[in-house]
């Protein structure tokens, strides 16, 4: 990943369908890397303090990704923020996955379009609403 000029201070925090998410700590900033064109793209700041970051991509139905930082638990989900490739903005939104705040696990993919999460006791749960800006 020499192509990549933050890998040395990154993490990798999330991959989806050939696309990873880095979160490099100096200076702070979200990454979204393609390995095999070696391109990469640097994301705005979100707003708020990011708890927990998602990556959503299909290239199947586009071209463009979607991150989903959670930045705050409710008592049935979540707030978020999404960064929108296609806008290149951040929106903020209000997930309800059904399940109580303690009955959720930090386990969350994005897949079709929704977030999908892994509860405590092994029960799935997922949010439909399209994420948009």
């Amino acid at each position: 990943m020499s192509f990549f000029p933050c890998h040395a201070t990154s993490s990798i925090i999330d991959g989806c369908n050939g696309l990873l998410l880095y979160y490099a700590s100096c200076p702070a900033a979200f990454h979204v890397v393609n390995p095999t064109t070696r391109r990469w793209a640097a994301l705005p700041e979100p707003r708020r303090k990011t708890l927990l970051s998602v990556l959503s991509f299909d290239p199947c139905a586009s071209p463009h990704y979607k991150v989903v930082c959670f930045t705050g638990w409710l008592p049935r989900g979540a707030s978020v923020e999404v960064f929108d490739s296609e806008t290149g903005a951040w929106g903020e939104h209000e997930l309800d996955f059904g399940l109580e705040t303690d009955a959720m696990s930090a386990t969350m993919h994005c897949f079709a379009g929704a977030v999908h999460l892994l509860g405590l006791s092994g029960d799935t749960a997922r949010h439909t609403q399209q994420l948009r800006m």
